[in-house]
């Protein structure tokens, strides 16, 4: 039986021999580090497309929704560049919807479980910073796989993803926006400038004796109770404003009662355990 071999970092991996077969009650997991030399490439997501399923002798066929007339039996690294061109160029044009995703966390890691058997064509984001684009290519993953070494076929994967990185020109990044501040009846931070997809806090307080009435940003009211002192513009892109309103807190004074002969006191003396009243 030929056998499928794909791309999985710089290796040709065959998934598969004729000497095994493949238990069809697993299910395969995939771990991704997304990383370029120590850079690790983190909150970027990873789509897995099952462009392919196998059958208990572990030959692969088309899924649903995938009418092509490649081979999916290839043996070398070029041809599985070439496959992965292919198929990601026909999930673009045919608008097909992954089947998981992930993203990955601050140290580049996501996981995958309960896979299906198949094959799957793995994409993921890029990502830039201020002056550089880490991106992967896609490429094809087999669960399970054979191990080269062992023979021994794996259902769980660990992968490093292959990833590339160029010098971009981001106008924007190097873009700073304004953070306009209004407020009334009280004291907040004077107008911001901040640089482009950062943070920054807005903090604000009334005057003695008035209490906060509104707060609105970019025009549109927010909860008074959750930002009662300070906002938080994060990642900004663009410039904002933000205004709040203050207003006088009402003093209720007792009211002031002014005796008379003509009322009537009653006072409680207490002895022991009885009480005695006398009206005067």
């Amino acid at each position: 039986m030929r056998y499928l071999k794909l791309l999985i970092i710089l290796l040709i991996i065959p998934c598969v021999t004729n000497a095994l077969e493949l238990d069809m009650t697993k299910k395969g997991t995939l771990n991704i580090l997304y990383k370029y030399g120590e850079t690790l490439v983190s909150d970027t997501n990873v789509y897995l497309y099952r462009v392919a399923e196998y059958d208990k002798a572990g030959i692969p066929t088309y899924a649903n929704g995938y009418n092509l007339n490649n081979n999916l039996n290839i043996s070398t690294t070029n041809e599985a560049i070439l496959l992965a061109e292919i198929l990601n160029d026909y999930i673009t044009e045919n608008n097909i919807e992954f089947v998981k995703n992930c993203v990955t966390n601050d140290e580049g890691n996501c996981k995958f479980d309960d896979l299906e058997l198949g094959v799957y064509l793995l994409k993921s984001s890029s990502k830039t910073n201020l002056e550089k684009q880490y991106y992967a290519t896609p490429s094809l993953i087999s669960i399970p796989f054979e191990d080269d070494i062992t023979k021994e076929i794996k259902y769980d994967v660990n992968l490093i993803l292959k990833t590339e990185v160029r010098d971009v020109t981001c106008p924007e990044c190097n873009q700073k926006h304004e953070i306009k501040t209004k407020v009334i009846n009280g004291i907040i931070d004077p107008e911001q400038i901040v640089e482009h997809e950062k943070d920054i806090t807005i903090n604000y307080r009334g005057y003695d004796g008035y209490k906060l009435k509104s707060i609105k940003v970019d025009g549109e009211e927010v909860d008074i109770k959750r930002y009662s002192s300070s906002f938080t513009f994060n990642k900004v892109i663009k410039d904002h404003e933000i205004e709040v309103i203050y207003e006088k807190e009402e003093i209720v004074k007792p009211v002031e009662i002014t005796p008379t002969l003509d009322d009537i006191f009653t006072y409680v003396f207490l002895f022991g355990c009885s009480f005695v009243f006398i009206t005067i």
